[in-house]
């Protein structure tokens, strides 16, 4: 086991047990549906803005775990040694990736019905703090780990993320997340061209 394998094994078992959360929620709310397939009762009861939000994060799992990969490149001096707090900056974005999934999804594990709209607005304060949270570290990832200048594009976005998302975290408004929430995930979707192609050449890039 190299250096980065060792580092990256938490962080990468929590992008994992975040993908399979999701994956397993989708799952289950699938075998539901067929199961009430004939009945009047809706068990689980949709709400698009939650829907869109675990697109959202589905998707800051992936970059997250696609974006590290040149962390394992030992041609560049940074990569041949980390410290402590290099290595907990690192290890933060998971942390809170996993826990606002932890926030969104509710509890599937019985029968009784399941209104999303209102699980959603009973948490969203303490599920856009995490993501927020996520934010602030993807600007000092920018800064300390890819060594971003203040104001480069990179790390001006990051900004902009975050102040976008800080108002989500004080009010339980339906017209503020129906603006912003979107914006948050149309904002992963557009970070992915950017990172199409992963490759230990830079020539390749």
């Amino acid at each position: 086991m190299d250096l980065f394998e060792h580092l990256s094994l938490i962080p990468f078992i929590l992008v994992a047990l975040g993908l399979i959360k999701i994956i397993s929620a989708v799952a289950h709310y699938i075998e539901t549906k067929n199961k009430y397939r004939e009945s009047e009762q809706t068990p689980i009861k949709l709400y698009w803005i939650h829907t869109l939000l675990i697109a959202g994060i589905f998707t800051a799992l992936l970059l997250y775990w696609w974006n590290s990969f040149q962390f394992n490149d030992y041609s560049q001096e940074k990569n041949q040694t980390w410290n402590l707090a290099e290595y907990g900056l690192y290890i933060l974005p998971g942390i809170f990736l996993y826990l606002s999934l932890e926030l969104l999804l509710p509890d599937m594990t019985n029968d009784e019905p399941i209104d999303l709209k209102e699980h959603y607005y009973s948490n969203s304060i303490e599920m856009w703090a995490t993501l927020s949270f996520v934010a602030a570290t993807s600007v000092m990832f920018s800064l300390f780990l890819y060594e971003n200048e203040l104001f480069s594009r990179a790390t001006l976005s990051r900004i902009g993320l975050l102040f976008m998302l800080t108002p989500m975290c004080f009010t339980r408004n339906e017209k503020v997340h129906r603006i912003l929430a979107p914006i948050f995930v149309f904002a992963m979707l557009l970070s992915i061209p950017e990172n199409w192609q992963i490759s230990m050449d830079p020539a390749l890039i």
